[in-house]
């Protein structure tokens, strides 16, 4: 119900839009493609995820837990309107994200303090 009152909000023509979600749910091949407010969800799954199983193994658990609350649902929802965030998409099952941020000009000094960059 949320999504419709969003869509209609918005002006989105949810027939059109529910064509296109069908044909990338009913997919067998890997679909790569920005996300979207749809994917906050799988997106967030797939983060928490990758803090349990794979850094896990490097990071304590209050580190852990401070990752995961800068990733929550609204967190990611923010997150989508300042990075390019993608999602690997198969069989309707988002199964990888990734994001592009830019944090602004980088200054890379020397031995000396000299600027390289």
């Amino acid at each position: 119900m949320f999504f419709l009152k969003l869509w209609d909000a918005l002006n989105i023509d949810i027939p059109i839009l529910q064509k296109h979600l069908e044909k990338i749910l009913t997919s067998q091949e890997m679909i790569i493609r920005e996300a979207t407010f749809i994917d906050i969800e799988g997106t967030a799954l797939i983060i928490s995820r990758n803090f349990d199983e794979v850094m896990a193994t490097v990071h304590s658990k209050p580190v852990l837990d401070k990752f995961k609350a800068h990733n929550t649902g609204n967190s990611l929802l923010s997150q989508l309107r300042w990075k390019k965030v993608y999602v690997a998409v198969h069989s309707g099952e988002i199964v990888a994200t990734g994001a592009f941020a830019n944090f602004g000009h980088l200054k890379l000094l020397n031995t000396r303090s000299q600027s390289i960059c």
